[in-house]
């Protein structure tokens, strides 16, 4: 599959990105219309409060702007009360969902009890916003309650004072233990719970005990994450500093704590561009690719990802670095379709007849994919069989559209996916701000 020269959609108009992401709406159940990872029907017919998060972050900025109002608020405000249905009595939510609202979980991913907690509480900050308040505003506090306190029971450690996850971020074992991903995603959840329960009369009892363990949470942050004027990606579980590079030391940035360390970040951005930036197709890697570490995934040949580069591109927008920013958006727009849909990421057939080679037919992608120490505990095998036909019907596909190609040309997984046209349009609406 080579790279289009000619499209028909203008890529750097919010209503291309609008007309995708309502695409992928389909009616839950319950009757609520909720934004799913791709369209229906797609390898992803399923609801993940990780990318429901990222997608809550820019309907807020629509809102904010006036630009899709009406209809930006009704997304959230139904993925919002979905996830509330989904939630489980002791206030955990899984991996993914799907449309009647059943758990399809198959990895721990403990951090989707941040994401989860974004969501609700951006639809309650969308309300404010408005001037509009839930009649069931009692009960969405609760839900946020009730995730916060599972949050702290299954997941923080108070003898380091920080969360433990596997991570939704990359889904392989390079995400155990003590992530910069996951810690900074629980700390943007619960300012944006404060604003919650101060906007609509909540516990001042819960407001207190959730800013004290914020700052608490803070001072932490700053202590364990930068090391010798950098951000680290995790502490293994070991306690070990884990320095490589990775799309994650964009996370103070992403979940609003720039100011945290601003030095820090801006020399760790510098990174993962020196480091990260395919040197083939441009863009950003999420990691580098040594196969043979078993705790990396490759997703079926290494190249660039849209969603974590238009991560990278707000981030200079932000800055008023507008032709850094548009260069970015630039390139990941050329490996959009003509029908100007975006992939997740993207590979060149040598790389992906390499993966097919050395991982998939060796049984080693397997192993990775479905590593015990990632997957929920008691996962029926029905659901791994499940994911594993959706991966093995990709390949097939990508292996008869164009089973000649040359070794150079792009292939693309996963088109369109939500959150990467979500993530182009925020950082469009921070270019026109």
């Amino acid at each position: 599959m080579t790279v289009q020269a000619t499209r028909t959609v203008n890529l750097f108009s919010p209503e291309a990105h609008l007309s995708v992401m309502w695409r992928c709406a389909s009616p839950s159940r319950a009757g609520h219309r909720i934004l799913l990872a791709a369209p229906p029907g797609s390898r992803y017919p399923y609801m993940y409060p990780r990318d429901a998060a990222s997608t809550a972050r820019v309907l807020l900025q629509l809102i904010e702007r006036n630009v899709a109002r009406e209809e930006a608020f009704a997304h959230l405000e139904a993925t919002a009360r979905f996830l509330a249905s989904c939630q489980r009595p002791d206030g955990y939510w899984g991996q993914r969902y799907a449309l009647t609202g059943e758990d399809k979980s198959i990895y721990r991913q403990e951090d989707n009890v941040a994401h989860g907690i974004l969501v609700i509480a951006s639809y309650l900050e969308a309300c404010a916003r408005l001037n509009r308040e839930p009649d069931d505003k009692e009960a969405l506090l609760d839900v946020l309650e009730r995730a916060w306190r599972h949050g702290l029971e299954a997941s923080f450690r108070p003898g380091i004072n920080l969360f433990y996850s596997t991570t939704s971020i990359h889904e392989s074992a390079i995400e155990q233990g003590y992530t910069l991903w996951t810690n900074f995603a629980h700390h943007r959840s619960h300012q944006l719970m404060l604003n919650a329960i101060d906007r609509f009369g909540g516990s001042k009892r819960l407001h207190d005990e959730v800013d004290r363990f914020r700052e608490m949470h803070g001072k932490n942050l700053r202590r364990h994450f930068v090391q010798d004027g950098l951000f680290i990606r995790r502490l293994t579980p070991t306690g070990r500093y884990d320095r490589r590079p990775d799309v994650t030391l964009l996370s103070p940035f992403y979940f609003g704590c720039a100011d945290l360390d601003p030095q820090a970040l801006s020399d760790s951005v510098s990174r993962i561009e020196k480091d990260l930036w395919d040197p083939e197709l441009g863009l950003l890697q999420r990691y580098l690719p040594f196969a043979e570490d078993r705790t990396i995934h490759l997703h079926a040949g290494n190249g660039p990802w849209m969603a974590y580069s238009a991560i990278f591109a707000q981030y200079h927008a932000v800055l008023g670095n507008r032709e850094k920013s548009r260069m970015v958006l630039k390139a990941i727009a050329s490996y959009a379709t003509p029908e100007g849909e975006i992939p997740e990421h993207l590979s060149t057939r040598q790389r992906f007849r390499d993966f097919l080679k050395r991982e998939w037919e060796t049984g080693l992608d397997f192993e990775k994919e479905f590593d015990q120490e990632i997957l929920l505990p008691g996962t029926k095998f029905s659901k791994i069989v499940e994911e594993l036909n959706h991966m093995r019907d990709e390949y097939l596909r990508i292996e008869r559209a164009d089973p000649d190609g040359p070794d150079h040309s792009v292939i693309r997984f996963a088109t369109p996916l939500l959150w990467s046209h979500a993530e182009f349009l925020s950082a469009l609406l921070w270019l026109d701000k």
